[in-house]
């Protein structure tokens, strides 16, 4: 009798066992699949960036703006130099032309978010600059909307004399950092 109770026993620790098995081979079942989505949604996002940026590429040839691709993000930076006279804000109108080919790619393309950010040098009272990034970002932006780029994906901030990408010490260093940047972000969140 020991014998019989000893086999019972351990039939039904093995039944326990193989019962669990199931669920684990369901998760590892489910994952790739999963996972071939995102890389199919990934990979779509990839060619949906290369043509903006082969087009911006073209049309921006030879403006002073300096495109970046950053993984699934792009990046134009526009010279202070190029685009407002000295502490002002006010876009000057030889930049319209480069501001509208950026529009026209942005609204042929409508699936990116647009992060407008303005930037200064460290010279001057840090307040003002704070400010006066703030409004040229936000010129920037109002010109975009203007041109027809929706204002529900368009964000525009001042970083005031924060992330230099040059050193302070000269002119031409300070006038790296006194710059536009445009960001564009891909939308990746389902409809």
């Amino acid at each position: 009798m020991p014998k019989y109770l000893m086999l019972m026993g351990t039939t039904l620790l093995l039944t326990g066992c193989v019962t669990s098995q199931p669920q684990v081979k369901l998760q590892a079942v489910t994952a790739p699949s999963d996972l071939r989505e995102d890389a199919l949604a990934e990979t779509e996002v990839t060619a949906y960036l290369d043509r903006q940026e082969a087009i911006l590429r073209q049309k921006l040839a030879g403006s002073g703006i300096h495109l970046v691709r950053e993984g699934q993000n792009l990046r134009l930076i526009l010279p202070s130099d190029l685009t407002f006279a000295p502490a002002s804000s006010a876009l000057t109108p030889k930049f319209y032309p480069a501001l509208d080919a950026v529009a026209s790619v942005l609204k042929e393309y409508p699936e990116t978010l647009v992060e407008v950010t303005g930037y200064t040098d460290a010279t001057g009272d840090a307040k003002f600059n704070q400010q006066l990034s703030a409004k040229r970002a936000r010129s920037v932006a109002r010109y975009l909307a203007a041109k027809g780029v929706a204002s529900s994906r368009l964000l525009d901030r001042g970083m005031g004399d924060s992330k230099p990408i040059a050193p302070n010490d000269t002119p031409t260093s300070r006038a790296k950092n006194r710059r536009v940047e445009i960001r564009v972000h891909p939308m990746t969140q389902p409809p």
